[in-house]
C-alpha cells in the first residue's frame, strides 16, 4: 500500500488522538477548576452538597427564593453531581456532569446513525457553549443531550422504521425519564416529542417489522419508564398541588400555587 492510499487512514488515527487528548483536557480542567458562575455558586453546587449530606440546612440556609427550587425542580442532576462530590471529596467533581450526557449522545449517534465517534465529538465541541459546558457544573449541556437524543431516536424511527428495534424503543422512553427528571423547562418539549413519536409508531405500526408490541414485558418495561419520567410533576402535585412547581399555572387567574415569579 503506498502512502497516498495510507492518507485517510492517518488521517483517522490524527483526528482520534486528537479528539481524545482534547476529552483528556476537558475532563482535567472540569477536575482542577471551581465553577465560579452564577447558577453555580447559587445553587447547582449548594444543591449538590445539600442532597450528599456534605452540607447541612443548618450550615448553608436556602433563601426562600432558592427553597422552593430546591423542593420543586427535578433532581437528577444533582443527584448525579451529589454522588460525584460524595465519592471523591471534591467540590470540582460535579463539574463532570456535562460529560455524562454529552458523551452518551455521541454514543447514540453512532449507534444509531453509524457516525464515528470523532466526527460526532468534534461537530458538538466546535460549539462554544457546548465546549464551555463541558468543565462547568450547570446542568443544561446533560439535559439537553438527553433531549437530543431522544429526538434522534424518534427521527430514527421516522425515517427507517424497518430498522426501529424494540431496543430503540426502550431507548426512547429511557431519555423521556432522564429528561424529565432533570430539567423543568424541557417537561413540555419531552412530552410533545413522545406523543408525537407514538402517534407516528401506532399509525405506521405494520411497518415496524422489529418491534415486539405483543409482548407484554416491552410494555411493562415501557410504562415503568414512563412512570418514572413523570416522578417529578406527580411529587410536585402531591406536595404542592401542582406539577410544575415552583412555576404558577395560570389560566385568567392562579389556578395553582407557584412563587417562581417572586423576587430573591
Amino acid at each position: 500500500m503506498n502512502w497516498r492510499a495510507r492518507l485517510p487512514q492517518l488521517g483517522g488515527r490524527i483526528l482520534s488522538l486528537s479528539v481524545l487528548l482534547l476529552l483528556i483536557a476537558l475532563v482535567r480542567k472540569a477536575w482542577m477548576d471551581l465553577d465560579f458562575g452564577w447558577d453555580s455558586l447559587a445553587y447547582h453546587l449548594p444543591f449538590a452538597g445539600l442532597r450528599a449530606g456534605i452540607l447541612s440546612p443548618h450550615e448553608y440556609r436556602l433563601s426562600r427564593f432558592m427553597l422552593e427550587r430546591y423542593n420543586g425542580f427535578p433532581i437528577l442532576p444533582n443527584r448525579i453531581q451529589a454522588a460525584l462530590w460524595r465519592i471523591t471529596s471534591r467540590i470540582q467533581a460535579p463539574n463532570l456532569i456535562g460529560l455524562a450526557g454529552l458523551l452518551p449522545l455521541a454514543g447514540i449517534v453512532k449507534g444509531v446513525f453509524r457516525v464515528p465517534l470523532t466526527y460526532s465529538l468534534v461537530a458538538l465541541l466546535a460549539i462554544p457553549v457546548v465546549l464551555i459546558q463541558t468543565t462547568s457544573s450547570y446542568v443544561d449541556l446533560f439535559s439537553n443531550s438527553w433531549m437530543a437524543a431522544m429526538l434522534l431516536l424518534i427521527w430514527a424511527a421516522v425515517v427507517e422504521p424497518e430498522c426501529f428495534s424494540t431496543r430503540r424503543l426502550l431507548g426512547v422512553f429511557a431519555c423521556f425519564a432522564i429528561v424529565l427528571n432533570s430539567k423543568m423547562q424541557l417537561e413540555p418539549v419531552a412530552l410533545a416529542a413522545l406523543g408525537v413519536f407514538l402517534a407516528i409508531a401506532w399509525f405506521r405500526r405494520e411497518r415496524y417489522t422489529q418491534l415486539a408490541w405483543h409482548k407484554p414485558g416491552i410494555v411493562a418495561a415501557a410504562a415503568v419508564l414512563f412512570m418514572i419520567g413523570l416522578a417529578n410533576p406527580v411529587k410536585n402535585w402531591i406536595e404542592f398541588g401542582n406539577p410544575i412547581y415552583p412555576l404558577p399555572i395560570v389560566s385568567g387567574r392562579v389556578v395553582a400555587p407557584g412563587e417562581m415569579s417572586a423576587k430573591p
